[in-house]
């Protein structure tokens, strides 16, 4: 049996995850695992949708000398997406409310909530957001997003603060981003873990806009920190060795523990 050499023993001691964030971790190993095929075929597809030549993609391995290509599927992808955001939204009053129950079907009501949302639609960028979630679902099959409620404030040279959006805003997720339960009835069902990147200053940033539901942050930037500082005492050959992996986004290990961003997973599902 090979001998574990000191140093990899002490990094794997620093690196003890709690039980609850083990338990993500795995989901999202093997949710990904899962999709490996998907992941492999896409890739594919992106490297002919945005070709200059043929030199990169499978068709290569041709004889031909002449390597010049049209990007004839980057041309029907631009018409699809135009035709459906035109059915999308054909006019400036496109969205209706349709009531669910007798007392919201009033007049009055339907009125009023529909000239909220064609504020909040118009001040949010959903279209934008829709138009970039329309190329996944020509590109992928399918288009993820998120709704979350957000109050923007721009403070000006007088010091004063004075809010310039305040409200629901979608926002798109990668299909990169997010792996579920392929074997649940539906997707609502599913189990699903999304990932981010994003640096300390901003996590710490939206811990200060939100206090409450980003209580967790200070404990969690500590603890991280104080890994990251003990880690640094290593070589980068030993922290490599110790997992073996690269991480998405970020290359080595050695190179993520370095760095200022940190990698969240955001589980959705039953424990």
């Amino acid at each position: 049996m090979a001998k574990i050499s000191k140093s990899v023993q002490e990094i794997n001691d620093l690196r003890q995850p709690d039980d609850l964030a083990q338990f993500v971790v795995d989901k999202y190993v093997t949710w990904r695992g899962d999709q490996i095929t998907w992941l492999a075929s896409s890739k594919e597809l992106r490297d002919y949708l945005f070709q200059t030549d043929t030199t990169q993609t499978t068709n290569r391995q041709l004889p031909w000398k002449n390597c010049t290509s049209i990007p004839k599927l980057a041309q029907l992808r631009d018409n699809l997406h135009a035709n459906y955001q035109a059915a999308l939204f054909p006019n400036d009053n496109w969205f209706k409310w349709e009531a669910g129950t007798e007392d919201a079907a009033v007049r009055q009501s339907a009125i009023k909530i529909e000239s909220y949302m064609r504020q909040k639609i118009r001040e949010s960028d959903f279209k934008a957001v829709v138009s970039d979630a329309l190329y996944d679902y020509i590109d992928y099959g399918n288009a993820f997003g998120e709704v979350s409620y957000v109050a923007e404030s721009h403070t000006d040279a007088d010091g004063k603060s004075q809010i310039t959006y305040s409200g629901p805003r979608m926002s798109r997720v990668s299909p990169y981003d997010i792996y579920f339960d392929i074997s649940a009835e539906n997707f609502q069902r599913a189990g699903k873990v999304t990932r981010r990147l994003v640096s300390y200053g901003s996590l710490m940033a939206a811990a200060i806009d939100d206090p409450i539901g980003f209580a967790w942050v200070d404990d969690a930037v500590r603890r991280s920190r104080d890994m990251r500082l003990s880690l640094n005492a290593y070589g980068d050959s030993d922290i490599d060795k110790s997992e073996g992996i690269s991480n998405d986004g970020m290359g080595t290990l050695s190179s993520y523990y370095s760095s200022d961003m940190v990698e969240l997973l955001e589980y959705e599902g039953d424990l």
